[in-house]
């Protein structure tokens, strides 16, 4: 098209094509070929189910064109599926027909119409989502306010930022893993400029450098340092394995790597995340803070351990006060450590502390019973006896006499203490006081866990 290759601005040439075919991959051979009316939408373009889908209408720049010059489109938008195998058309639909994504549920057999709203797409991208059966009929649901791609994850379309249900449309839940109450399930990322991918287990984006949402553990988002996605997602999840060609092409964004790599799963690799802003409203039920950590991280178990001070992102707002306010913070690798409890909490916290404050409402309410576990490791040169010091929890003393390099058997060994039955209404506090004759006259700690008992 002339009038296209000579127009400027918001270029739109390589965003749709006049035609579609079909060939045998092993032969080569072309099966069957189709004209489109309009042009046939790259990205809505999809099989499934022994059909093909595609969606077939003008750009939006195009349409700006025939405007300027006082013509209209002779073709109403429309989604044309075809036979794969003969390319005979089995149904088409041109009723409000407005997207520029298609994606297939072959679990469910659905299709999915959306737009791929992001910044680096060419500004017609709409917002909206509608789910048809694939084998033709009435349309499911739509939501006009949805804004794709939808990438569909079982009985799920995954979203910029947010998720909903494939059969219904209704906006995906989930338990705030502090208080258990339902909010919202949302995920975050930092600047970025292309579109998330899904695989089975993981989100793969630019966020800042490369970035990932672990779909498992729902612990947060996540970062690899050091290198980014490209401007065109490249952060491939296949076969166990994420693979990242460079594809940086004429990018000049400063990063310390600029090279294709694939990346393997690690048992030992410290995973840390930034978990997001959805803060509690409600008393907080179960929680980590972990002392001078790099990020978030989400146990096995369910916990979500805070880092605190918050340097690894946006966390949900928790109240934490220490004495004095500035202790003299430690951190080391997780490899570092060794002994029975969470290594990763374990290899950083604080000297010092004198008082440990976690706020659990924003105002005292009905008592509850907690369980406390307070997590240590000695991170100094210090032998056995020399750094003694006594824990006290909401007022009544919990530990005397506490040696944690003596109970640990060594530096850099974990040592998790757990006291069971303390009342709380709105906060838990800790005391920490140095013994007598300490030659470390200071406590060392490195998180501190609290979980509701009972219901």
């Amino acid at each position: 098209n002339p009038d296209l290759a000579s127009s400027r601005g918001d270029n739109d040439n390589h965003s749709f094509s006049r035609g579609l075919v079909v060939m045998d991959r092993a032969s080569g051979k072309v099966l069957w070929s189709a004209a489109a009316k309009s042009g046939f939408r790259h990205n809505a373009i999809c099989i499934g189910g022994g059909r093909l889908y595609a969606i077939d209408r003008m750009s939006g720049p195009e349409l700006a064109r025939l405007k300027r010059r006082g013509e209209e489109s002779p073709h109403k938008p429309r989604l044309v599926v075809f036979d794969l195998a003969s390319g005979k058309e089995l149904w088409s639909t041109s009723e409000d027909v407005f997207g520029t994504w298609l994606s297939y549920s072959a679990e469910r057999d659905l299709l999915v119409e959306a737009g791929r709203v992001a910044s680096d797409t060419i500004s017609d991208e709409p917002k909206g989502m509608r789910v048809y059966p694939a084998a033709g009929g009435a349309s499911l649901w739509e939501n006009k306010s949805y804004a794709g791609p939808a990438m569909i994850h079982h009985d799920t379309i995954l979203m910029a930022g947010k998720a909903c249900d494939l059969l219904t449309g209704a906006v995906r839940m989930r338990e705030h893993p502090l208080t258990g109450e339902p909010v919202e399930w949302v995920w975050s990322r930092n600047y970025g400029c292309n579109t998330p991918m899904a695989s089975e287990n993981l989100l793969t984006f630019r966020s800042g450098a490369a970035g990932y949402f672990d779909l498992c553990t729902d612990g947060g988002t996540g970062n690899f340092g050091g290198f980014r996605s490209s401007c065109s997602n490249n952060l491939v999840v296949a076969g166990g394995v994420l693979t990242a060609p460079d594809y940086t092409r004429t990018c000049v964004c400063s990063y310390q790597n600029q090279t294709s790599i694939a990346l393997v799963p690690t048992a030992d690799v410290e995973t840390w995340t930034s978990f997001g802003s959805q803060s509690p409203s409600t008393l907080i039920r179960r929680l980590g803070v972990n002392l001078a950590a790099p990020g978030d991280r989400k146990a096995d178990d369910g916990t979500l351990w805070l880092d605190y001070p918050s340097v690894g992102g946006a966390s949900p707002t928790v109240v934490v006060r220490l004495e004095p306010a500035e202790p003299e913070w430690f951190r080391r690798h997780s490899s570092q450590v060794s002994g029975p409890g969470l290594s990763w909490v374990a290899a950083s916290g604080a000297k010092g502390l004198t008082k440990l404050t976690v706020k659990l409402a924003e105002r005292p309410g009905a008592a509850h019973k907690y369980t406390v576990r307070l997590h240590f490791m000695e991170p100094d040169d210090v032998a056995p006896g020399e750094r003694v010091f006594g824990v006290s929890v909401q007022g009544k003393p919990a530990i005397e006499g506490l040696d944690v390099v003596r109970e640990a058997g060594g530096i850099n060994r974990s040592l998790v203490k757990e006291i069971t039955g303390l009342e709380a209404t709105d906060q838990i506090v800790v005391d920490f006081a140095p013994a007598a004759n300490s030659k470390v006259p200071a406590a060392v700690l490195s998180g501190v866990e609290v979980q509701i008992e009972g219901p």
